[in-house]
């Protein structure tokens, strides 16, 4: 019913938005009060964003349709980001906060390098060729780096060797060196 699917939104919600606990914010007064909204309204801006675009099949297996390759895929796809900022920003707050929502979109951009050769630059379903450098390899790096759980870390390596380099071969901007 509706009804359970709300409750069942707003225990996932509680549970990730609660993994922060603001110690001693202070004598609640409007501006702590506003201060508070404003952070909390943030971190869940940080979780809705990149977006999976996946789902489960009649199997039970996670599967998505590939925009970079098409066809049904098997595990998750990640897209609607374009690492401006957010490799910087975003992402290490997963990384300290959400690890295990981190290796989940990480293994998202790898099942778009395994699907389309390169690394998204800007995921947007697909690749698109408006960002400069790939930004996602720092990302990438970075989890490698910090152990996070739940990308293929040898895939990783793969792609993001193949964006240090080689060309991308039609010359586009946004994939590859």
């Amino acid at each position: 019913t509706i009804d359970s699917l709300l409750v069942e939104a707003q225990s996932e919600w509680r549970e990730l938005l609660n993994r922060v606990e603001v110690v001693d914010a202070g004598d609640m007064n409007e501006d702590v009060t506003r201060h508070l909204t404003v952070f909390y309204t943030s971190l869940w801006r940080a979780l809705t964003f990149p977006r999976r675009i996946d789902e489960v099949d009649a199997s039970g297996k996670l599967v998505h349709f590939s925009p970079y390759g098409g066809g049904v895929r098997a595990g998750p796809c990640v897209t609607d980001n374009g690492f401006w900022d957010t490799f910087r920003t975003v992402y290490p707050l997963l990384g300290l906060i959400y690890p295990d929502k981190l290796g989940d979109i990480i293994q998202g951009w790898l099942n778009a390098f395994k699907a389309g050769g390169w690394l998204p630059g800007w995921a947007s379903p697909g690749y698109r060729e408006s960002m400069v450098g790939t930004y996602g390899d720092v990302v990438v790096s970075d989890a490698i780096v910090k152990k996070i759980p739940g990308f293929e870390v040898s895939t990783a390596w793969e792609a993001i060797h193949k964006d240090s380099f080689n060309d991308e071969p039609g010359g586009h901007m946004g994939v590859g060196k």
